[in-house]
């Protein structure tokens, strides 16, 4: 492979008035610092997704992910992304429906919403890295249910998404 680190797929979809979205990570050599980053992330993720229940707060999803981080890892707090998705609506990306720290907006039963969670380190040259996981999220109609995500069918667990190309990592090695 010529790129070694984090390599970020994603594809947004829009079919009439209908949206999807999906991001995967894929770590190629990656830093342990990054490797890092995206085991705790898909904790995040795991965690966003069962807080997307009918009636909560935007605000409230995104700061019970926010203090996850901080508990877990302090230094990754700075590299959190600072919003954790958004409802599709008409447009793909309702700006009035991002879940971040300050959002007042309730999760209603039915929305469709972009889980969307990352890290991301800048730096000089391959010391850069990001790590990103997004998903098409659909409410339920029942309030004490989380969401159904529709592209789980698309693995982002770190056994399937980390690879080395060098002889001096046990390739069962996932993280």
């Amino acid at each position: 492979l010529p790129m070694k680190g984090t390599v970020l797929l994603s594809i947004a979809l829009d079919y009439g008035h209908y949206h999807a979205c999906i991001a995967r990570t894929l770590l190629v050599d990656a830093s342990v610092e990054a490797k890092k980053a995206y085991t705790l992330l898909c904790e995040v993720h795991d965690q966003v997704l069962r807080n997307l229940i009918p009636g909560k707060p935007f605000k409230d999803v995104y700061l019970a992910a926010a203090i996850l981080v901080s508990k877990k890892d302090e230094a990754l707090q700075s590299k959190f992304s600072k919003n954790v998705g958004f409802g599709m609506g008409m447009e793909f990306e309702d700006p009035l429906l991002v879940i971040n720290a300050t959002n007042t907006r309730k999760l209603e039963a039915g929305m469709t919403v972009c889980l969307s969670v990352g890290f991301k380190s800048p730096g000089p040259g391959d010391q850069a890295w990001a790590v990103w996981i997004a998903d098409t999220v659909e409410l339920s109609e029942n309030t004490d249910s989380c969401g159904v995500n529709m592209t789980a069918g698309s693995t982002s667990l770190p056994k399937d998404v980390v690879f080395w190309t060098g002889p001096e990592h046990d390739p069962g090695d996932a993280g």
